[in-house]
């Protein structure tokens, strides 16, 4: 019987791994998919058992850095304690810009292979402008007439997903 078959069965399945298969970092937990409305704060997880490796984070295939710091990206900060493996991308007043694919990835060492964790994707909410209803026919100040019909549009810009815009008749 293997000697680390043994060791297993007392053990979490990450360590596991870890020993049978010589490899020492291993993500405890990974970035997911997100969404978040402009302006607010962002925490994307990235958690690492083992890790001897550098860790930095990747937005759009862009290495962004080691470090907790990231020059060029001020609003980027990367959060959590070291020591516990804890390496979460923290995005204060996210922007459109934001709206991107993220990575963990832990570089190799002498004791380890690197990893790279799946991919994010951060996806920035934009709320609409206030709707805007235009009469078609003209370009003056509306005034209708009971009784005839109209050919009216209504948009609301700067929307992220489009706005969905329904009119409704009252009876009032």
């Amino acid at each position: 019987m293997n000697p680390g078959a043994k060791f297993c069965a007392w053990t979490t399945l990450l360590h596991c791994v870890s020993i049978v298969f010589g490899m020492r970092q291993v993500f405890r937990k990974q970035p997911v998919n997100s969404s978040s409305v402009e302006g607010l704060r962002v925490l994307m997880e990235c958690e690492v058992e083992g890790v001897t490796g550098p860790v930095q984070w990747v937005r759009d295939g862009l290495l962004l850095g080691p470090g907790r710091n990231l020059p060029g990206f001020p609003r980027y900060t990367v959060t959590g304690n070291s020591a516990a493996g804890v390496f979460n991308l923290q995005i204060e007043n996210v922007q459109l810009e934001d709206d991107a694919s993220y990575q963990c990835q832990v570089g190799q060492s002498e004791e380890s292979m690197g990893i790279i964790s799946h991919t994010a994707w951060l996806d920035i909410l934009i709320p609409p402008q206030i709707p805007v209803i235009e009469e078609l026919s003209t370009q003056s100040t509306l005034t209708w007439v009971s009784g005839k019909e109209y050919l009216l549009t209504c948009h609301a810009k700067d929307s992220k997903p489009a706005s969905s815009i329904i009119f409704m008749k009252s009876e009032y």
